[in-house]
């Protein structure tokens, strides 16, 4: 009885540590999708909602991670992460009035798709004060005009 607890005490923390291992890796691994690799991204605005869709062209074990947008004055720039995954994840459907962080109360005219090494501002004495600076874009494409 001892040893049987003892091994689903093992088992355990190895899934634990398995688990908290592979997040690591994959925050380790998060980049900047470019705008080559973007296919058929469309913007649509319904009933004062804008929704951004499309396709991606990902490499084996990647899904997209995750997005934002940001409205600097009159415009809005949007970006979207990809990290490694054992599914594989293509499709891209995000209702942008859920994340959009804005610092204007101006209504935006434009939605830009941003991409860039730079864009993500990593400290490499501590990662805790890393973060997110749209206007550090290298490539950036118009998809919608109000």
């Amino acid at each position: 009885m001892k040893r049987k607890i003892l091994y689903g005490l093992g088992l355990g923390i190895c899934l634990v540590s398995i688990f908290f291992g592979w997040k690591i890796y994959q925050n380790s691994t998060r980049t900047i999708i470019p705008i080559d690799d973007m296919l058929e991204i469309r913007l649509e605005k319904k009933d004062n909602k804008l929704n951004l869709s499309g396709k991606i062209d990902m490499g084996a074990f990647e899904r997209i991670s995750n997005w934002g947008a940001v409205q600097k004055e009159g415009v809005i720039y949007v970006y979207i992460m990809k990290t490694k995954a054992i599914i594989q994840s293509k499709n891209l459907d995000i209702d942008l009035n859920d994340v959009i962080i804005s610092d204007s109360n101006e209504k935006p005219s434009k939605v830009y798709l941003v991409s860039g090494s730079e864009i993500e501002v990593k400290f490499d004495d501590d990662p805790r004060k890393d973060y997110i600076d749209v206007m550090n874009y290298e490539d950036k494409t118009l998809i919608f005009t109000f």
